[in-house]
C-alpha cells in the first residue's frame, strides 16, 4: 500500500488528473462521435505519459530537489532510485499500451511526449527558456492529443493559451527555484539576465490577451467561455504580472496554475452550458 502512495505521489496525481482533464475536452470538443473506450485510452496513455516525465524528472533532480524540494521522495529517501526506475517503466509500458488500443495514430502519437519528456530532462531542462518551450508545448499537446480527428481546429486556440499560460509559469518556476540550480550548477532561464527574461513574459502577457478572445470572436467557443474568461481568466492574468513584477515568483506561478484551471473550466463549462 505505502509504495502505490507513493507511486501517486511522484507521478505527481494532481498534475496528471490535470492532464487527463485537457486529453478530455479535447476529446469531447472534436471525437465525441467516437466510442467511449477511446476517450479511456486516450486519457490512460496521457495519464501515464505524464507520469513518466515526472519520474525520470525528479530521478534526474535529486541534486537540486535536496534544496530545493527537500520533502520529495527521493531526496528524502523515502524511495530508492531502483524503485523509482521500476515506476517509471511502468508508466512508459501502461501509457504505450493504452495508446494502441485507441489505434494507431493515437499510439505514435503517444511515443511522442515521452521521447520529448525523456529529452526533456537528459538534455533540455538546463537550457535556458528551451526547456519551458518544450514543458509548455507538451501542456498544450494535451489538447491536441484528444483532439486528434477531424475537428482538430475546435481545440487548437485553447492549445495555444496553454501554452502561453504554462510557458510563463515554467518560468517564473525558474526563477523561484534559482537558488537550487546555481547550487548544483545547472544554467536554467534563472541565469538570464532578468531584464530579457522580463521582453519575453511582457510578450507572453500581450499575446494571452490578444488570443483569449479570438476562440469566442470566430465561433468555436461561445458567450459562456467568454463571460469567465472575463470575470476570472483576466483578472488573474494581471496578478501575475503584478507578483512577477514584485518578484514574488512562487506567488506568479500559482496564479498561473489557477489561470490554467480556470482557463480549462471556462472551456469545459461552454461544451456543457451554453449561454
Amino acid at each position: 500500500m505505502k509504495n502505490l502512495l507513493y507511486f501517486f505521489r511522484i507521478i505527481r496525481l494532481k498534475n496528471a488528473l490535470m492532464a487527463a482533464v485537457g486529453i478530455a475536452i479535447g476529446w469531447l470538443y472534436c471525437n465525441s462521435n467516437l466510442a467511449i473506450s477511446d476517450l479511456i485510452f486516450r486519457v490512460l496513455a496521457g495519464f501515464f505519459a505524464l507520469g513518466y516525465g515526472n519520474i525520470i524528472n525528479d530521478i534526474k533532480d535529486v541534486k537540486t530537489d535536496k534544496i530545493s524540494h527537500p520533502d520529495r521522495l527521493l531526496p528524502s529517501n523515502k524511495i530508492s532510485l531502483r524503485t523509482a526506475v521500476i515506476f517509471a517503466v511502468i508508466c512508459v509500458i501502461f501509457s504505450i499500451v493504452a495508446g494502441f488500443l485507441s489505434s494507431p495514430i493515437i499510439g505514435i502519437a503517444t511515443i511522442i511526449p515521452l521521447l520529448l519528456l525523456t529529452l526533456y530532462s537528459l538534455f533540455l531542462k538546463a537550457t535556458p527558456f528551451a526547456g519551458n518551450l518544450l514543458v509548455a508545448a507538451l501542456t498544450a499537446y494535451t489538447l491536441i492529443f484528444g483532439g486528434l480527428g477531424e475537428n482538430l481546429e475546435k481545440i487548437l486556440y485553447p492549445a495555444i493559451l496553454a501554452f502561453l499560460a504554462n510557458f510563463a509559469r515554467e518560468i517564473v518556476k525558474d526563477l523561484a527555484d534559482e537558488e537550487g540550480d546555481k547550487a548544483a550548477g545547472l544554467r536554467t532561464t534563472s541565469s538570464i539576465p532578468l531584464s530579457y527574461v522580463k521582453v519575453v513574459i511582457f510578450l507572453q502577457f500581450i499575446a494571452f490577451a490578444t488570443i483569449a478572445p479570438l476562440p469566442f470572436l470566430f465561433g468555436f467557443l461561445g458567450a459562456t467561455y467568454i463571460l469567465i474568461t472575463a470575470s476570472f481568466v483576466a483578472p488573474l492574468h494581471f496578478l501575475y504580472l503584478k507578483y512577477f513584477g514584485k518578484t514574488e515568483y512562487k506567488k506568479a506561478a500559482d496564479v498561473l496554475k489557477v489561470q490554467m484551471l480556470v482557463g480549462l473550466f471556462a472551456v469545459v463549462a461552454d461544451y456543457f452550458f451554453k449561454l
